[in-house]
């Protein structure tokens, strides 16, 4: 699944002002980004987030764990950031072959 979200909220960082998006919780606004949730424990309650960010404010590492509480709220506030949508692929399915009569 794809989704659009708010990245102030998702990482827990600052809102972001200027034209180098410099971190100011008083001027700033908050910022959209999109990443795809390849997985869910559901005991856990984790969603599997894998974010092309590189070097993000959760991790040095493109894949990550996030309870569902922070990643469902992200995704809620996105609509301030115009990015609130989610996207599911699925692989194509096979429709059954019709036989020559």
């Amino acid at each position: 699944m794809i989704t659009g979200l708010s990245a102030t909220y998702l990482y827990g960082s600052a809102r972001e002002w200027g034209p180098n998006d410099d971190y100011d919780d008083i001027r700033g606004d908050p910022s959209g980004h999109f990443v795809a949730l390849s997985g869910y424990d559901k005991q856990r309650r984790l969603v599997d987030v894998s974010d092309p960010l590189l070097r993000n404010p959760m991790t040095e590492s493109q894949h990550y764990l996030v309870g569902i509480e922070r990643v469902i709220g992200a995704i809620m506030l996105g609509v301030l950031t115009h990015d609130a949508n989610l996207l599911t692929l699925e692989p194509k399915r096979e429709r059954p072959r019709k036989t020559p009569t």
